[in-house]
């Protein structure tokens, strides 16, 4: 061949494998569904792309702290519930006792039964979900309440400080109730110990002291407004987990999308690009096969 023929014919096939490689690009972005696959594609975009992953793969975190605690909220309603079920028992048997036609025998069969709601209560007090005692704060491995069967006396074995998760980079709510929030607190100015309130009415019973009974009343009825402030906790702490895991949909939603909008390749463009470059494939080809047999001519004699 001439210089100018070897030119030509190089020139040719860089173009060829020009054309090869964008075919094999597109042909693997059709595969993949994406148009970025590695940082040298467009360093710029697999960066931001990164960045995003991460910043989804933590709200995906954050998505599972918040199902735990949406979770636990249904927990705690539950307690809560069973909490003022039998404390509205109790109240009407406090009712009962205080009348002055009561006697002694029924008053000491009636402290019999006070015995079996402590005994009720510490068992919500020792709510155990999995491994965790859901009331014992941030010591939540081990039985939150203790009662001894022979004083009836209740031990708070937690803690009143809880444990806190994040559920967005900018918030931590807490992960749990300490059952001394539960069991005792301050209502209408007055300190309650739900405990120490029933162990009091219990004795009273014992003691057939019909004025102590009739006392007792008003404490019986501050453990039931006690618990119904914390209902209306727990049911506001799990509509704002509601919210926060609304927003936390909201936000995966637009992060994927955003992602989807950097990576993902338009399949149809894809497809239309690959037949305009295997139209131009071909062109080359039959070009450069043209371009062959005529050198040759240039060696044959006139």
């Amino acid at each position: 061949m001439r210089v100018t023929d070897s030119f030509t014919y190089q020139t040719y096939a860089a173009t060829l494998s020009t054309l090869e490689s964008q075919m094999e690009t597109l042909t693997n972005q059709i595969a993949s569904g994406k148009k970025v696959l590695a940082p040298s594609d467009d360093p710029a975009t697999y960066a931001q792309n990164m960045q995003i992953t991460a910043e989804l793969s933590q709200n995906t975190q954050y998505a599972s702290n918040l199902n735990s605690l949406q979770a636990n909220g249904a927990y705690y309603q539950t307690s809560l519930n069973s909490i003022g079920n039998i404390l509205t028992e109790v109240q009407q048997l406090a009712v009962q006792m205080s009348s002055a036609t009561m006697d002694a025998s029924s008053r000491t069969a009636a402290a019999d039964q006070v015995d079996g709601y402590i005994q009720q209560l510490v068992a919500v007090g020792n709510t155990k979900v999995g491994d965790t005692y859901i009331f014992g704060g941030k010591k939540a491995n081990g039985a939150a309440y203790t009662l001894d069967s022979t004083t009836n006396s209740v031990t708070f074995n937690g803690t009143d400080n809880v444990a806190k998760v994040a559920v967005n980079s900018s918030t931590t709510v807490d992960a749990s109730i300490s059952g001394n929030t539960v069991f005792t607190g301050t209502v209408n100015g007055q300190n309650v110990d739900i405990f120490a309130t029933l162990q009091q009415f219990g004795s009273d019973l014992a003691n057939n002291d019909t004025a102590a009974v009739q006392a007792d009343l008003t404490d019986i009825g501050n453990c039931a407004d006690l618990t119904s402030n914390n209902l209306a906790y727990v049911g506001t702490y799990t509509q704002n987990i509601s919210s926060l895991l609304t927003t936390n949909t909201t936000t995966g939603t637009t992060l994927t999308q955003t992602s989807d909008n950097l990576v993902d390749v338009n399949t149809a463009q894809a497809y239309s690009d690959y037949t305009t470059l295997s139209t131009a494939y071909q062109a080359a080809l039959y070009t450069m096969s043209k371009a062959e047999s005529l050198s040759i001519l240039n060696y044959l004699p006139a």
